[in-house]
């Protein structure tokens, strides 16, 4: 006769080990990221480009864990709003990457705006996903940004 305790074991082991599997099947989980701003650089634009900032973070997130991040934003006026398209890599400890994208309208060094997640390595390959991406600027001029969404990979 089993007992209920070595049924509980035995049921807990199975989704656990279908759970990563039902994942990679695609479905979409929650996703957040934090992360804050290590390095800046601006290289100025011309015309309607205000410029490209390259950049670097450190974070914390949902399924990826303490990661390093890098990557690139251009502002371009339209009008009088100022619009930011980005693109950039998230590190984790294991050096499995997460790539994504990022667009909005941003003012003061502050931003609003969606991510979408376009692929990754390791156990993020094939990732994709999407949500909203929100960027603050401290009194110390440090950028933090979080971003709120869902993932499948």
């Amino acid at each position: 006769m089993i007992s209920r305790k070595s049924l509980t074991v035995a049921v807990l082991g199975l989704l656990l080990a279908i759970a990563p599997s039902a994942i990679r099947a695609g479905d979409y989980v929650p996703f957040k990221a934090e992360m804050s701003e290590l390095t800046r650089e601006f290289e100025p634009g011309k015309g309607k480009v205000l410029g490209t900032f390259t950049q670097t973070f450190e974070g914390t997130g949902t399924h990826i864990g303490k990661f390093s991040s890098s990557g690139t934003t251009t502002l371009t006026w339209i009008g009088s709003d100022l619009w930011f398209e980005g693109q950039g890599v998230m590190v984790a400890a294991d050096g499995d990457k997460l790539f994504f994208d990022s667009f909005g309208w941003a003012w003061d060094g502050n931003g609003e705006g969606w991510f979408e997640i376009t692929g990754g390595t390791g156990r993020f390959e094939g990732a994709t996903g999407s949500g909203t991406q929100t960027v603050t600027m401290s009194d110390d001029d440090v950028q933090s940004a979080v971003y709120e969404g869902v993932i499948t990979y």
